[in-house]
């Protein structure tokens, strides 16, 4: 009886240890604007800085930079798809135009997300592109 207590006893500690996903630690956070802080470790440009929107209904907003864009998401644990996305097509120049050349070809790329504290971290083509709440 006593050997089974402490089996018992070893297993549920063995439980207690197991790894929780990013999702089950914490929902993805939907309806909240994010603002891009960098892309693989390369900071945007204060002036312009990309947004990012998911709605729990999978739909996707934001700027660019410089441009708007929509489109469809979906999730499945810590997996994300984006896209594809649209996006409109006015000229872009300076900050906004360079912030816009970093991110729009990164943003359609997302594989997975999870939260490091308060920042959404995407895992794109290009490299974790991190994202704070406005």
């Amino acid at each position: 009886m006593m050997q089974r207590r402490a089996v018992l006893a070893f297993v549920f500690g063995l439980a207690a240890l197991a790894p929780v996903t990013a999702q089950e630690a914490r929902p993805f956070p939907f309806d909240r604007t994010w603002i891009a802080e960098s892309l693989a470790g390369e900071r945007f440009q204060r002036v312009s800085r990309p947004t990012f929107r998911m709605a729990a209904d999978g739909a996707i907003t934001g700027h660019s930079g410089c441009n708007r864009y929509m489109g469809r998401g979906t999730l499945a644990g810590d997996k994300i798809t984006l896209g594809p996305l649209a996006m409109t097509r006015m000229a872009c120049f300076g900050a906004g135009g360079d912030n816009e050349r970093m991110f729009a070809p990164a943003i359609g790329t997302a594989t997975a997300w999870r939260m490091e504290r308060r920042t959404l971290v995407l895992d794109t083509a290009k490299g974790p592109l991190r994202l704070r709440q406005r």
